[in-house]
């Protein structure tokens, strides 16, 4: 696929279900994360969407990707809150949502289970909360 500038992410993406690495980064990309086609990818081990000017909340259906083990949205105009979906990607490693100053809310206890995350990137988000448990729970 060629991107020009302004693009939408490709609607073909989302029918792509033996995907296990998706990286679409610093394309000038617009548009939403579609949690039916989200859905789909369900192989899925990484998801690289990173400065971008993707909008919109994360979708819960973020949980269906259970192989996912880096998540990075960094740099993008998501907001809303996290999702208490992400607490059951038990593989996941790698959870970079910094930059999308609109993204915020309480922390969910749900993701003190996350006992495999190595990085951590919530900077420059409104997300707030406790994260001692996270912290125990890493191995």
């Amino acid at each position: 696929m060629i991107f020009q500038e302004k693009q939408t992410i490709p609607s073909e993406i989302w029918s792509m279900s033996n995907l296990t690495h998706l990286a679409l980064y610093d394309l000038d990309l617009h548009g939403t994360i579609v949690g039916e086609g989200l859905a789909n990818l369900s192989n899925l081990e990484l998801l690289k969407f990173d400065g971008n000017q993707i909008s919109g909340s994360i979708p819960t259906e973020i949980g269906l990707l259970t192989a996912l083990q880096s998540f990075n949205m960094e740099n993008n105009n998501l907001y809303g809150t996290l999702p208490s979906e992400l607490g059951i990607l038990t593989k996941l490693q790698y959870l970079m949502l910094g930059g999308n100053v609109n993204l915020g809310g309480e922390f969910p206890t749900e993701l003190h289970q996350l006992s495999k995350i190595v990085t951590l990137d919530l900077l420059r988000t409104d997300v707030w909360g406790n994260l001692d448990p996270l912290c125990d729970a890493v191995d």
